[in-house]
Formats: structure tokens, sequence, C-alpha cells
């Protein structure tokens, strides 16, 4: 995603650039944060011996192995 997150209006305050550089760093961590979780609770979800799956839009998004091979299907 290349696109602006925000903006500021000149003439803008130096403490409000401050502040909107800190939230967006903040949001940058927790956003890595977020991905990395849910690498880790896939690769978990993969190695289940439970069939798991995740529907999107009403559709299989996502499937573990052992959901593949009880169903037989690969989403």
């Amino acid at each position: 995603n290349l696109g602006a997150d925000d903006y500021l209006a000149k003439p803008f305050d130096p403490v409000l650039l401050k502040a909107r550089v800190r939230a967006s760093l903040e949001r940058r961590q927790l956003q890595v944060g977020l991905e990395s979780a849910l690498a880790e609770t896939r690769a978990m979800l993969e190695l289940s011996p439970v069939a798991t799956f995740f529907l999107k839009d009403l559709k299989v998004g996502w499937m573990n192995a052992m959901c593949e091979h009880l169903l037989g299907y690969r989403a």
C-alpha cells in the first residue's frame, strides 16, 4: 500500500506533526504484530489434527490439511 495515511494543512503545528508521526509509527507496529500473530495462528492451525476452515463471503477461504483430507476438497 503506497497511499498516504494522513496529511497536514499548511501552516502545520510541529507538535501535531510529531503526534501524527508517532501515531503512524504505532499503527505500523500494530499491523506488523497482527500479521505475525496471524501467521503463527495459521501455522498452528495447519498442524492441528482438528479439521478447521475459514469462510469469507460464504465461501471457503482457507482450510487446514486435515479438513482437505476429510472433505477431499482444496480451498
